[in-house]
């Protein structure tokens, strides 16, 4: 018995003295190593992301092309059609970007989920029809019957190209026949660039001499239907809106004389200028002053025409003939000058017939494909370090990889077809690295997916039929079992281009498949190491494929411990970053946060603080430290 205890106090003695022992030999490994700075603290539930997924539901949606973009629309991040009323979907955005346009319509990214209700958009099965002006000489005409104030004028327009950018485009507009000093309306406004940008939607009060303009945030987009509704309230209150946002006032004094004119499509004066280019619909005159909320509830409201207060209303329904009927009590009808066209006021051109017009089509004319979307928006960047389990220079050259998937849609948001394009930026290694990816969150099964254009056939992977590797539980792509070597870490030697490679994934079978069937969000990138398959690198806290040598774990610098930890250093640092943007990566042997200033920032905050650490914002890097090529 007395051995048995003696026994197991010894064991325990040198469990704890070798645990002690690992310790002290890890933390003067890295101590010795001189590679991590003491004033690197970083949580040990950091997860290194700087992309993030947000789910967007859209309502009031139906039968409208959604388009999810950057706020200044440089950038598509989604693109799609809702035949319901509800739209959702989710997207990859960089956790810098606090701000996007739904359609045009400004919101903001606060949390993981994003909510947002259409305005009332044009109806496309109550209001078939519309008149459609060519912008040279077509026009309507009627009795100005708004005398005082107040009023409200309303309306939908479709702007084409204007044909002569030297004018405005006049919309709907009041004025004195005798006088083309006196004048209200709403106009497309060319002519005060560079001011104000070429298209924007604008009110004009014209005051003697004096033209008092507001002009609207909404530049618009050829073949797109807005609404725009102007409230008079007085002689020095005027504003406009846009889509039912409030987007200008004015309170400089302009007075009602006798506007006996209404033009619609050219100015009420009879200028020989101006006239208007496009589609426009539902033009109504409230003899009172609307709020946002009754604009918002007027903007698809089919009227019977003895609403109170309803001065005008021409919903242009006639489909023929030159005069169109005014449908309020006034029984004020329009004159259309000869050779206006009667047009479907609800779609513009749809040459392939798959219900998308062809200005929102981006496969025109092919009835099986209509959007792109890309994933992420703007393309990503892969940097990895390839000596775990050793920290090293920790510079993130080794390979330097963009990337962009774009994934093919048609008008029922099914994914038709999903090309990968790789580009290898910059190789700093001497070892001879391979480069895969799997996608353990695809629905799509292997049986039905083919995938093409790897390069892997020097005999270090096995490639099954369908282009997936063998040997895999889970589905494992193998972009390059040899990168190609192309330097650019050292500014001291010439420059390589970029080598790009591109694949592709054919849906071969089943389906219907959805963006959100292929698991992009799942993307798990990855290397081997010198030709040894299983010697694997990922991004922090993803875990290895079936094809990885787990006995690495846990040496050197490595404190991986599964389930939950992978490819993390003792501290917390990774070999692996993926970047939702392209990344400037540092020379050869500078570390990145001696060419990127907030990077210990970022991580010590626990990505808190300086998220947008990578981009080249004032103060932010060493620009020495950067690799840039040289002229």
């Amino acid at each position: 018995m007395f051995r048995q205890t003696l026994s197991f106090v010894l064991l325990i003695v040198a469990f704890f003295l070798y645990s002690c022992e690992y310790e002290i030999r890890q933390y003067q490994h890295k101590l010795s190593s001189g590679k991590v700075p003491a004033e690197i603290d970083v949580d040990s539930d950091f997860d290194w992301k700087m992309e993030q997924e947000i789910v967007f539901l859209i309502k009031n949606a139906s039968n409208e092309i959604i388009n999810i973009t950057s706020s200044e629309n440089s950038l598509i991040y989604h693109k799609g059609y809702s035949r319901d009323n509800s739209y959702t979907i989710s997207v990859n955005l960089p956790k810098r970007v606090t701000q996007v346009k739904i359609n045009e319509h400004l919101v903001t990214v606060d949390n993981k989920a994003v909510v947002f209700t259409f305005p009332s958009v044009k109806s496309t099965t109550d209001n078939l029809l519309a008149l459609c002006f060519d912008g040279l000489d077509d026009y309507g005409e009627t009795d100005n019957l708004v005398t005082s104030y107040p009023f409200t004028m309303c309306t939908w327009i479709k702007p084409q190209t204007n044909p002569n950018p030297a004018d405005d485009m006049a919309v709907v507009n009041m004025a004195t026949s005798s006088n083309s000093n006196r004048m209200f309306g709403i106009y497309i406004s060319y002519t005060e660039l560079p001011a104000v940008p070429a298209g924007t939607i604008s009110l004009k009060a014209k005051n003697g001499n004096s033209d008092y303009i507001i002009n609207s945030s909404t530049v618009v987009e050829p073949g797109r239907w807005y609404h725009v509704a102007v409230v008079y309230t007085n002689k020095t209150n005027r504003k406009i809106y846009v889509n039912g946002n409030l987007q200008g006032s004015d309170i400089r004094s302009v007075n009602l004389p006798n506007m006996d004119v209404l033009g619609i499509a050219r100015w009420a004066d009879r200028t020989p200028s101006g006239y208007f280019n496009g589609s426009i619909d539902e033009v109504k005159i409230w003899k009172a002053t609307l709020t946002q909320t009754q604009i918002e509830a007027d903007m698809n409201a089919v009227l019977t025409g003895n609403e109170a207060n309803l001065k005008g209303y021409w919903p242009f329904e006639e489909g023929s003939g030159l005069i169109t009927d005014d449908l309020s009590p006034s029984n004020n009808d329009v004159l259309i000058s000869s050779g206006t066209a009667w047009c479907d006021g609800s779609t513009s051109d749809d040459a392939d017939g798959d219900g998308i017009p062809d200005e929102d089509d981006e496969y025109p004319d092919d009835p099986a494909r209509a959007f792109n979307n890309q994933w992420p928006a703007a393309t990503g960047t892969l940097a990895f370090e390839d000596l775990w389990p050793s920290i090293a220079d920790y510079d993130f050259n080794d390979l330097v990889m963009d990337y962009l998937f774009n994934s093919v849609t048609n008008a029922d948001n099914e994914v038709v077809e999903t090309f990968a394009i790789f580009t290898v930026k910059a190789t700093g290694a001497g070892l001879n690295n391979g480069f895969g990816f799997a996608l353990p969150g695809i629905q799509i099964p292997s049986e039905n997916l083919l995938v093409t254009g790897m390069q892997a056939d020097n005999g270090i992977v096995s490639i099954d039929p369908n282009g997936l590797e063998a040997g895999q539980n889970g589905m494992v792509i193998i972009v390059y079992d040899d990168v190609p070597k192309v330097g650019n870490t050292r500014p001291e030697v010439p420059y390589n281009q970029p080598v790009e490679i591109i694949l592709t994934f054919n849906i071969t079978d089943g389906g219907p498949y959805f963006i959100s069937d292929l698991g992009l969000e799942s993307f798990d990138p990855f290397i081997f190491v010198n030709q040894v398959r299983s010697h694997e690198i990922h991004l922090a806290n993803y875990p290895p494929t079936d094809l990885a040598d787990p006995s690495l774990f846990g040496t050197l610098d490595d404190a991986t411990n599964p389930p939950g930890i992978y490819y993390k250093s003792i501290d917390n640092l990774p070999w692996a970053l993926n970047f939702p943007e392209m990344f400037d990566y540092p020379t050869e042997k500078n570390s990145i946060w001696i060419g990127h200033l907030k990077f210990i920032d970022w991580i010590n905050s626990g990505g808190t603080l300086y998220n947008d650490w990578y981009t080249n914002q004032a103060g932010y890097r060493d620009d020495e430290k950067i690799y840039s090529v040289q002229p």
